[in-house]
């Protein structure tokens, strides 16, 4: 079937020299649109002017002004083509544009919404080069100074922004993410959702994208097909209402997609606060103090803890201090070798091992010969070091395929080492080995055995310590106990994929999409990260994952000595209650019983110790660890349960890099 489109061009008929370039750059196609469809709003004479200067053109005229949001649906209400693209009336398509665009969606048939990367151009003459906190591209007028301008140049703006497929409506509730002039949906979509509300005079553009992410996620063309216009009369450059529309696009997003939302409203503060507070501030410092409290309340729509309000009211130096500190972190942390971006669903490998190590190349070398023996050559294997001696030849001289990550900056951070190999791994299983084990022949086939289940977004394998009787547990194995104690018997033997709460770090394993989700791991669990494999798999419970585990992806843990420390010393038993507070208190919040339960159970278990000097000795760890759990959980955790999914700007990061072209699933 051939490919038809229409083109929807609201417009206020005030700037007809604009509108009739863009209305130019649109029957220009080298394949041509069925119809454009000009909305023009409030204006009946500007109506019959454009339709005498443009008779091919058909025009909608709307005799009272009714906003740019109920014109784009008058002109959505108008079309009858398969397709349905939108332009502003001062921006400019390249004829090349829906050709391109057509070829896109022939060869990803499950497509429905469509958007690409853009060109920034200004007037000649007009000193703007930044717009929006990107730059301009280039100045020119006509449609053909500026393609003969944009021959074997690249965009001077980063795009990764816009990359957003899989968690499509996540990312847009955090911000806009594209402009509409590059957009084509299908209309059966367009139809099948509400209408924007009228009465919106800014952000409409946004809550269009977000209500088409409820329904569908949205690709990305990388190849640049509009020129979008900077001037001196556009709405968002002037900024007037700026902060109020900014705050009810957001607003008006989460009321009428909120209930499709993956993440809760809390979860993202950070990227609220950072939106709101050069506005709020704007209007501090030469004391419009009203308008600033205005602003602030108004945003109590977005910021239901009074954590974030108060955070939204700290001066700019001090943030951008901190920001800088966020940025070097990252930037120690970003793209070294092996890092991979982008990878489509036909070469990414259904397996991905990930083994992150500290100072132990010995049991690093075992850990490695197991696997290079014992799993298939189309297995990806990802290691991160921290270790101050690099060890990539012994990795490179083990499977030459394997990527090596030398990143000493992660000394004493487990979990941001499992973080940064999550950047790495391509494989829509992810699964994380500690370095001191052996894993079996039968490993890999029972792993992926397992997630045969579509309903299975992550396993934990049975892990032996080789300990005489450890193959019966009498209790159900890695469940979450009503009083806030855990059950383990990992190393036991169990019927096939049986369902656990929590899991074992040394074997666990996740499918990608799901951790991406989530958002990786958190990585504040102190000490040797005790609990932060507990805490991953009952964020995944809480997102409506499903965890088992599979008794014959089996692995010999063979414990290493720790480098600082030994295991169950006082300064793990410490960490231990302090880190499980913190978990618990995530989980179901600081009032839960779970958690006061807990405390109970352990102050009462100091009875069961014989002899009063271990008696005594018991209750001093109990109770600094509790009290250090507290002060911890305050900081960290909410009163009631928190969102799953980590909402802070790392977080946002490493989901839009596992995000990129993610294949469907858990």
């Amino acid at each position: 079937m051939p490919f038809d489109y229409d083109v929807v061009i609201p417009t206020l008929g005030n700037r007809p020299a604009l509108l009739d370039q863009s209305i130019a750059s649109a029957l220009g196609q080298t394949l041509p649109p069925a119809r454009v469809i000009v909305v023009v709003d409030g204006d009946l004479i500007a109506a019959a002017e454009i339709k005498q200067r443009w008779p091919a053109v058909d025009v909608v005229a709307v005799a009272e002004r009714s906003g740019t949001a109920a014109a784009r649906q008058r002109g959505i209400e108008s079309c009858s083509a398969t397709w349905v693209t939108f332009l502003d009336d001062d921006d400019l398509w390249a004829k090349r544009k829906m050709a391109v665009t057509a070829d896109y969606l022939e060869r990803h048939s499950t497509c429905q919404a469509v958007r690409a990367v853009y060109w920034i151009f200004a007037e000649p003459g007009d000193p703007i080069n930044e717009y929006g906190g990107q730059n301009v591209d280039m100045h020119g007028t006509s449609l053909d100074d500026l393609e003969r301008a944009a021959i074997g140049m690249s965009p001077a703006n980063d795009f990764e922004y816009l990359r957003i497929q899989g968690d499509s409506l996540g990312l847009l509730l955090e911000r806009n993410r594209g402009v509409i002039s590059t957009t084509c949906v299908r209309r059966s979509l367009l139809e099948g959702i509400p209408a924007v509300p009228p009465t919106m005079h800014a952000g409409e553009d946004h809550v269009l994208f977000c209500l088409i992410a409820t329904r569908a996620e949205w690709h990305l063309i990388d190849e640049p097909l509009l020129f979008y216009r900077v001037h001196s009369a556009q709405y968002t450059r002037t900024g007037i209402g700026m902060a109020r529309g900014i705050i009810q696009s957001r607003v008006t997003a989460w009321e009428l997609c909120g209930d499709a939302a993956p993440r809760s409203l809390g979860t993202y503060g950070w990227t609220y606060r950072r939106e709101f507070r050069p506005f709020l501030w704007a209007m501090l410092r030469p004391g419009k103090l009203v308008e600033a409290f205005r602003t602030w309340t108004a945003s109590f729509q977005l910021l239901p803890y009074w954590t974030d309000r108060a955070l939204l009211l700290i001066p700019e130096p001090v943030v951008w201090r901190w920001d800088h500190r966020v940025r070097r972190i990252t930037a120690a942390a970003g793209p070294k070798k092996g890092y991979v971006l982008d990878s489509t669903a036909e070469d990414r490998p259904r397996l991905s091992v990930c083994v992150v190590t500290y100072e132990r190349p010995t049991y690093l070398e075992r850990c490695l010969r197991s696997l290079d023996e014992n799993v298939s050559d189309d297995v990806e294997i990802v290691v991160v070091d921290a270790s101050k001696e690099s060890a990539e030849a012994l990795v490179a001289g083990i499977r030459p395929s394997a990527i090596y990550v030398h990143a000493p900056q992660l000394a004493g951070w487990m979990t941001r080492s499992r973080n940064e190999a999550l950047k790495r791994a391509r494989g829509d299983v992810i699964s994380f080995l500690d370095d001191d084990v052996v894993v079996s022949a039968q490993w890999q086939a029972a792993l992926l055995a397992a997630y045969d289940d579509p309903s299975v977004s992550a396993v934990a394998g049975r892990t032996r310590n080789l300990q005489p009787g450890e193959d019966v547990y009498d209790q159900p194995v890695g469940r979450l106990r009503q009083d806030g104690s855990l059950t383990e018997g990992f190393a036991s033997i169990q019927p096939p994929t049986t369902p656990i709460d929590h899991g074992i770090g040394a074997n666990m394993s996740f499918r990608r999409r799901m951790l991406a989700r989530l958002g990786g791991f958190r990585d504040d669990y102190p000490g040797t990260a005790i609990r932060e494999d507990t805490d991953i798999f009952l964020r995944v419970k809480r997102a409506g994952g499903r965890a088992v585990f599979a008794t014959d992806a089996v692995v010999d843990h063979l414990p290493a000595p720790h480098v600082h420390g030994a295991r169950f010393d006082l300064r793990y038993k410490l960490y231990a209650r302090r880190n499980h507070m913190v978990l618990l208190a995530r989980y179901d919040g600081i009032r839960s019983r779970m958690l006061r339960r807990w405390i109970v159970h352990e102050l009462r278990s100091v009875r069961q110790v014989a002899g009063l000097r271990r008696k005594a000795q018991r209750l001093v760890v109990i109770t600094i660890g509790i009290g250090w759990g507290a002060a911890a959980m305050i900081r960290q955790a909410h009163w009631t349960p928190m969102d799953p999914a980590r909402g802070d700007p790392l977080a946002t990061q490493l989901r839009l890099r596992m995000m990129a072209d993610a294949p469907d699933g858990h």
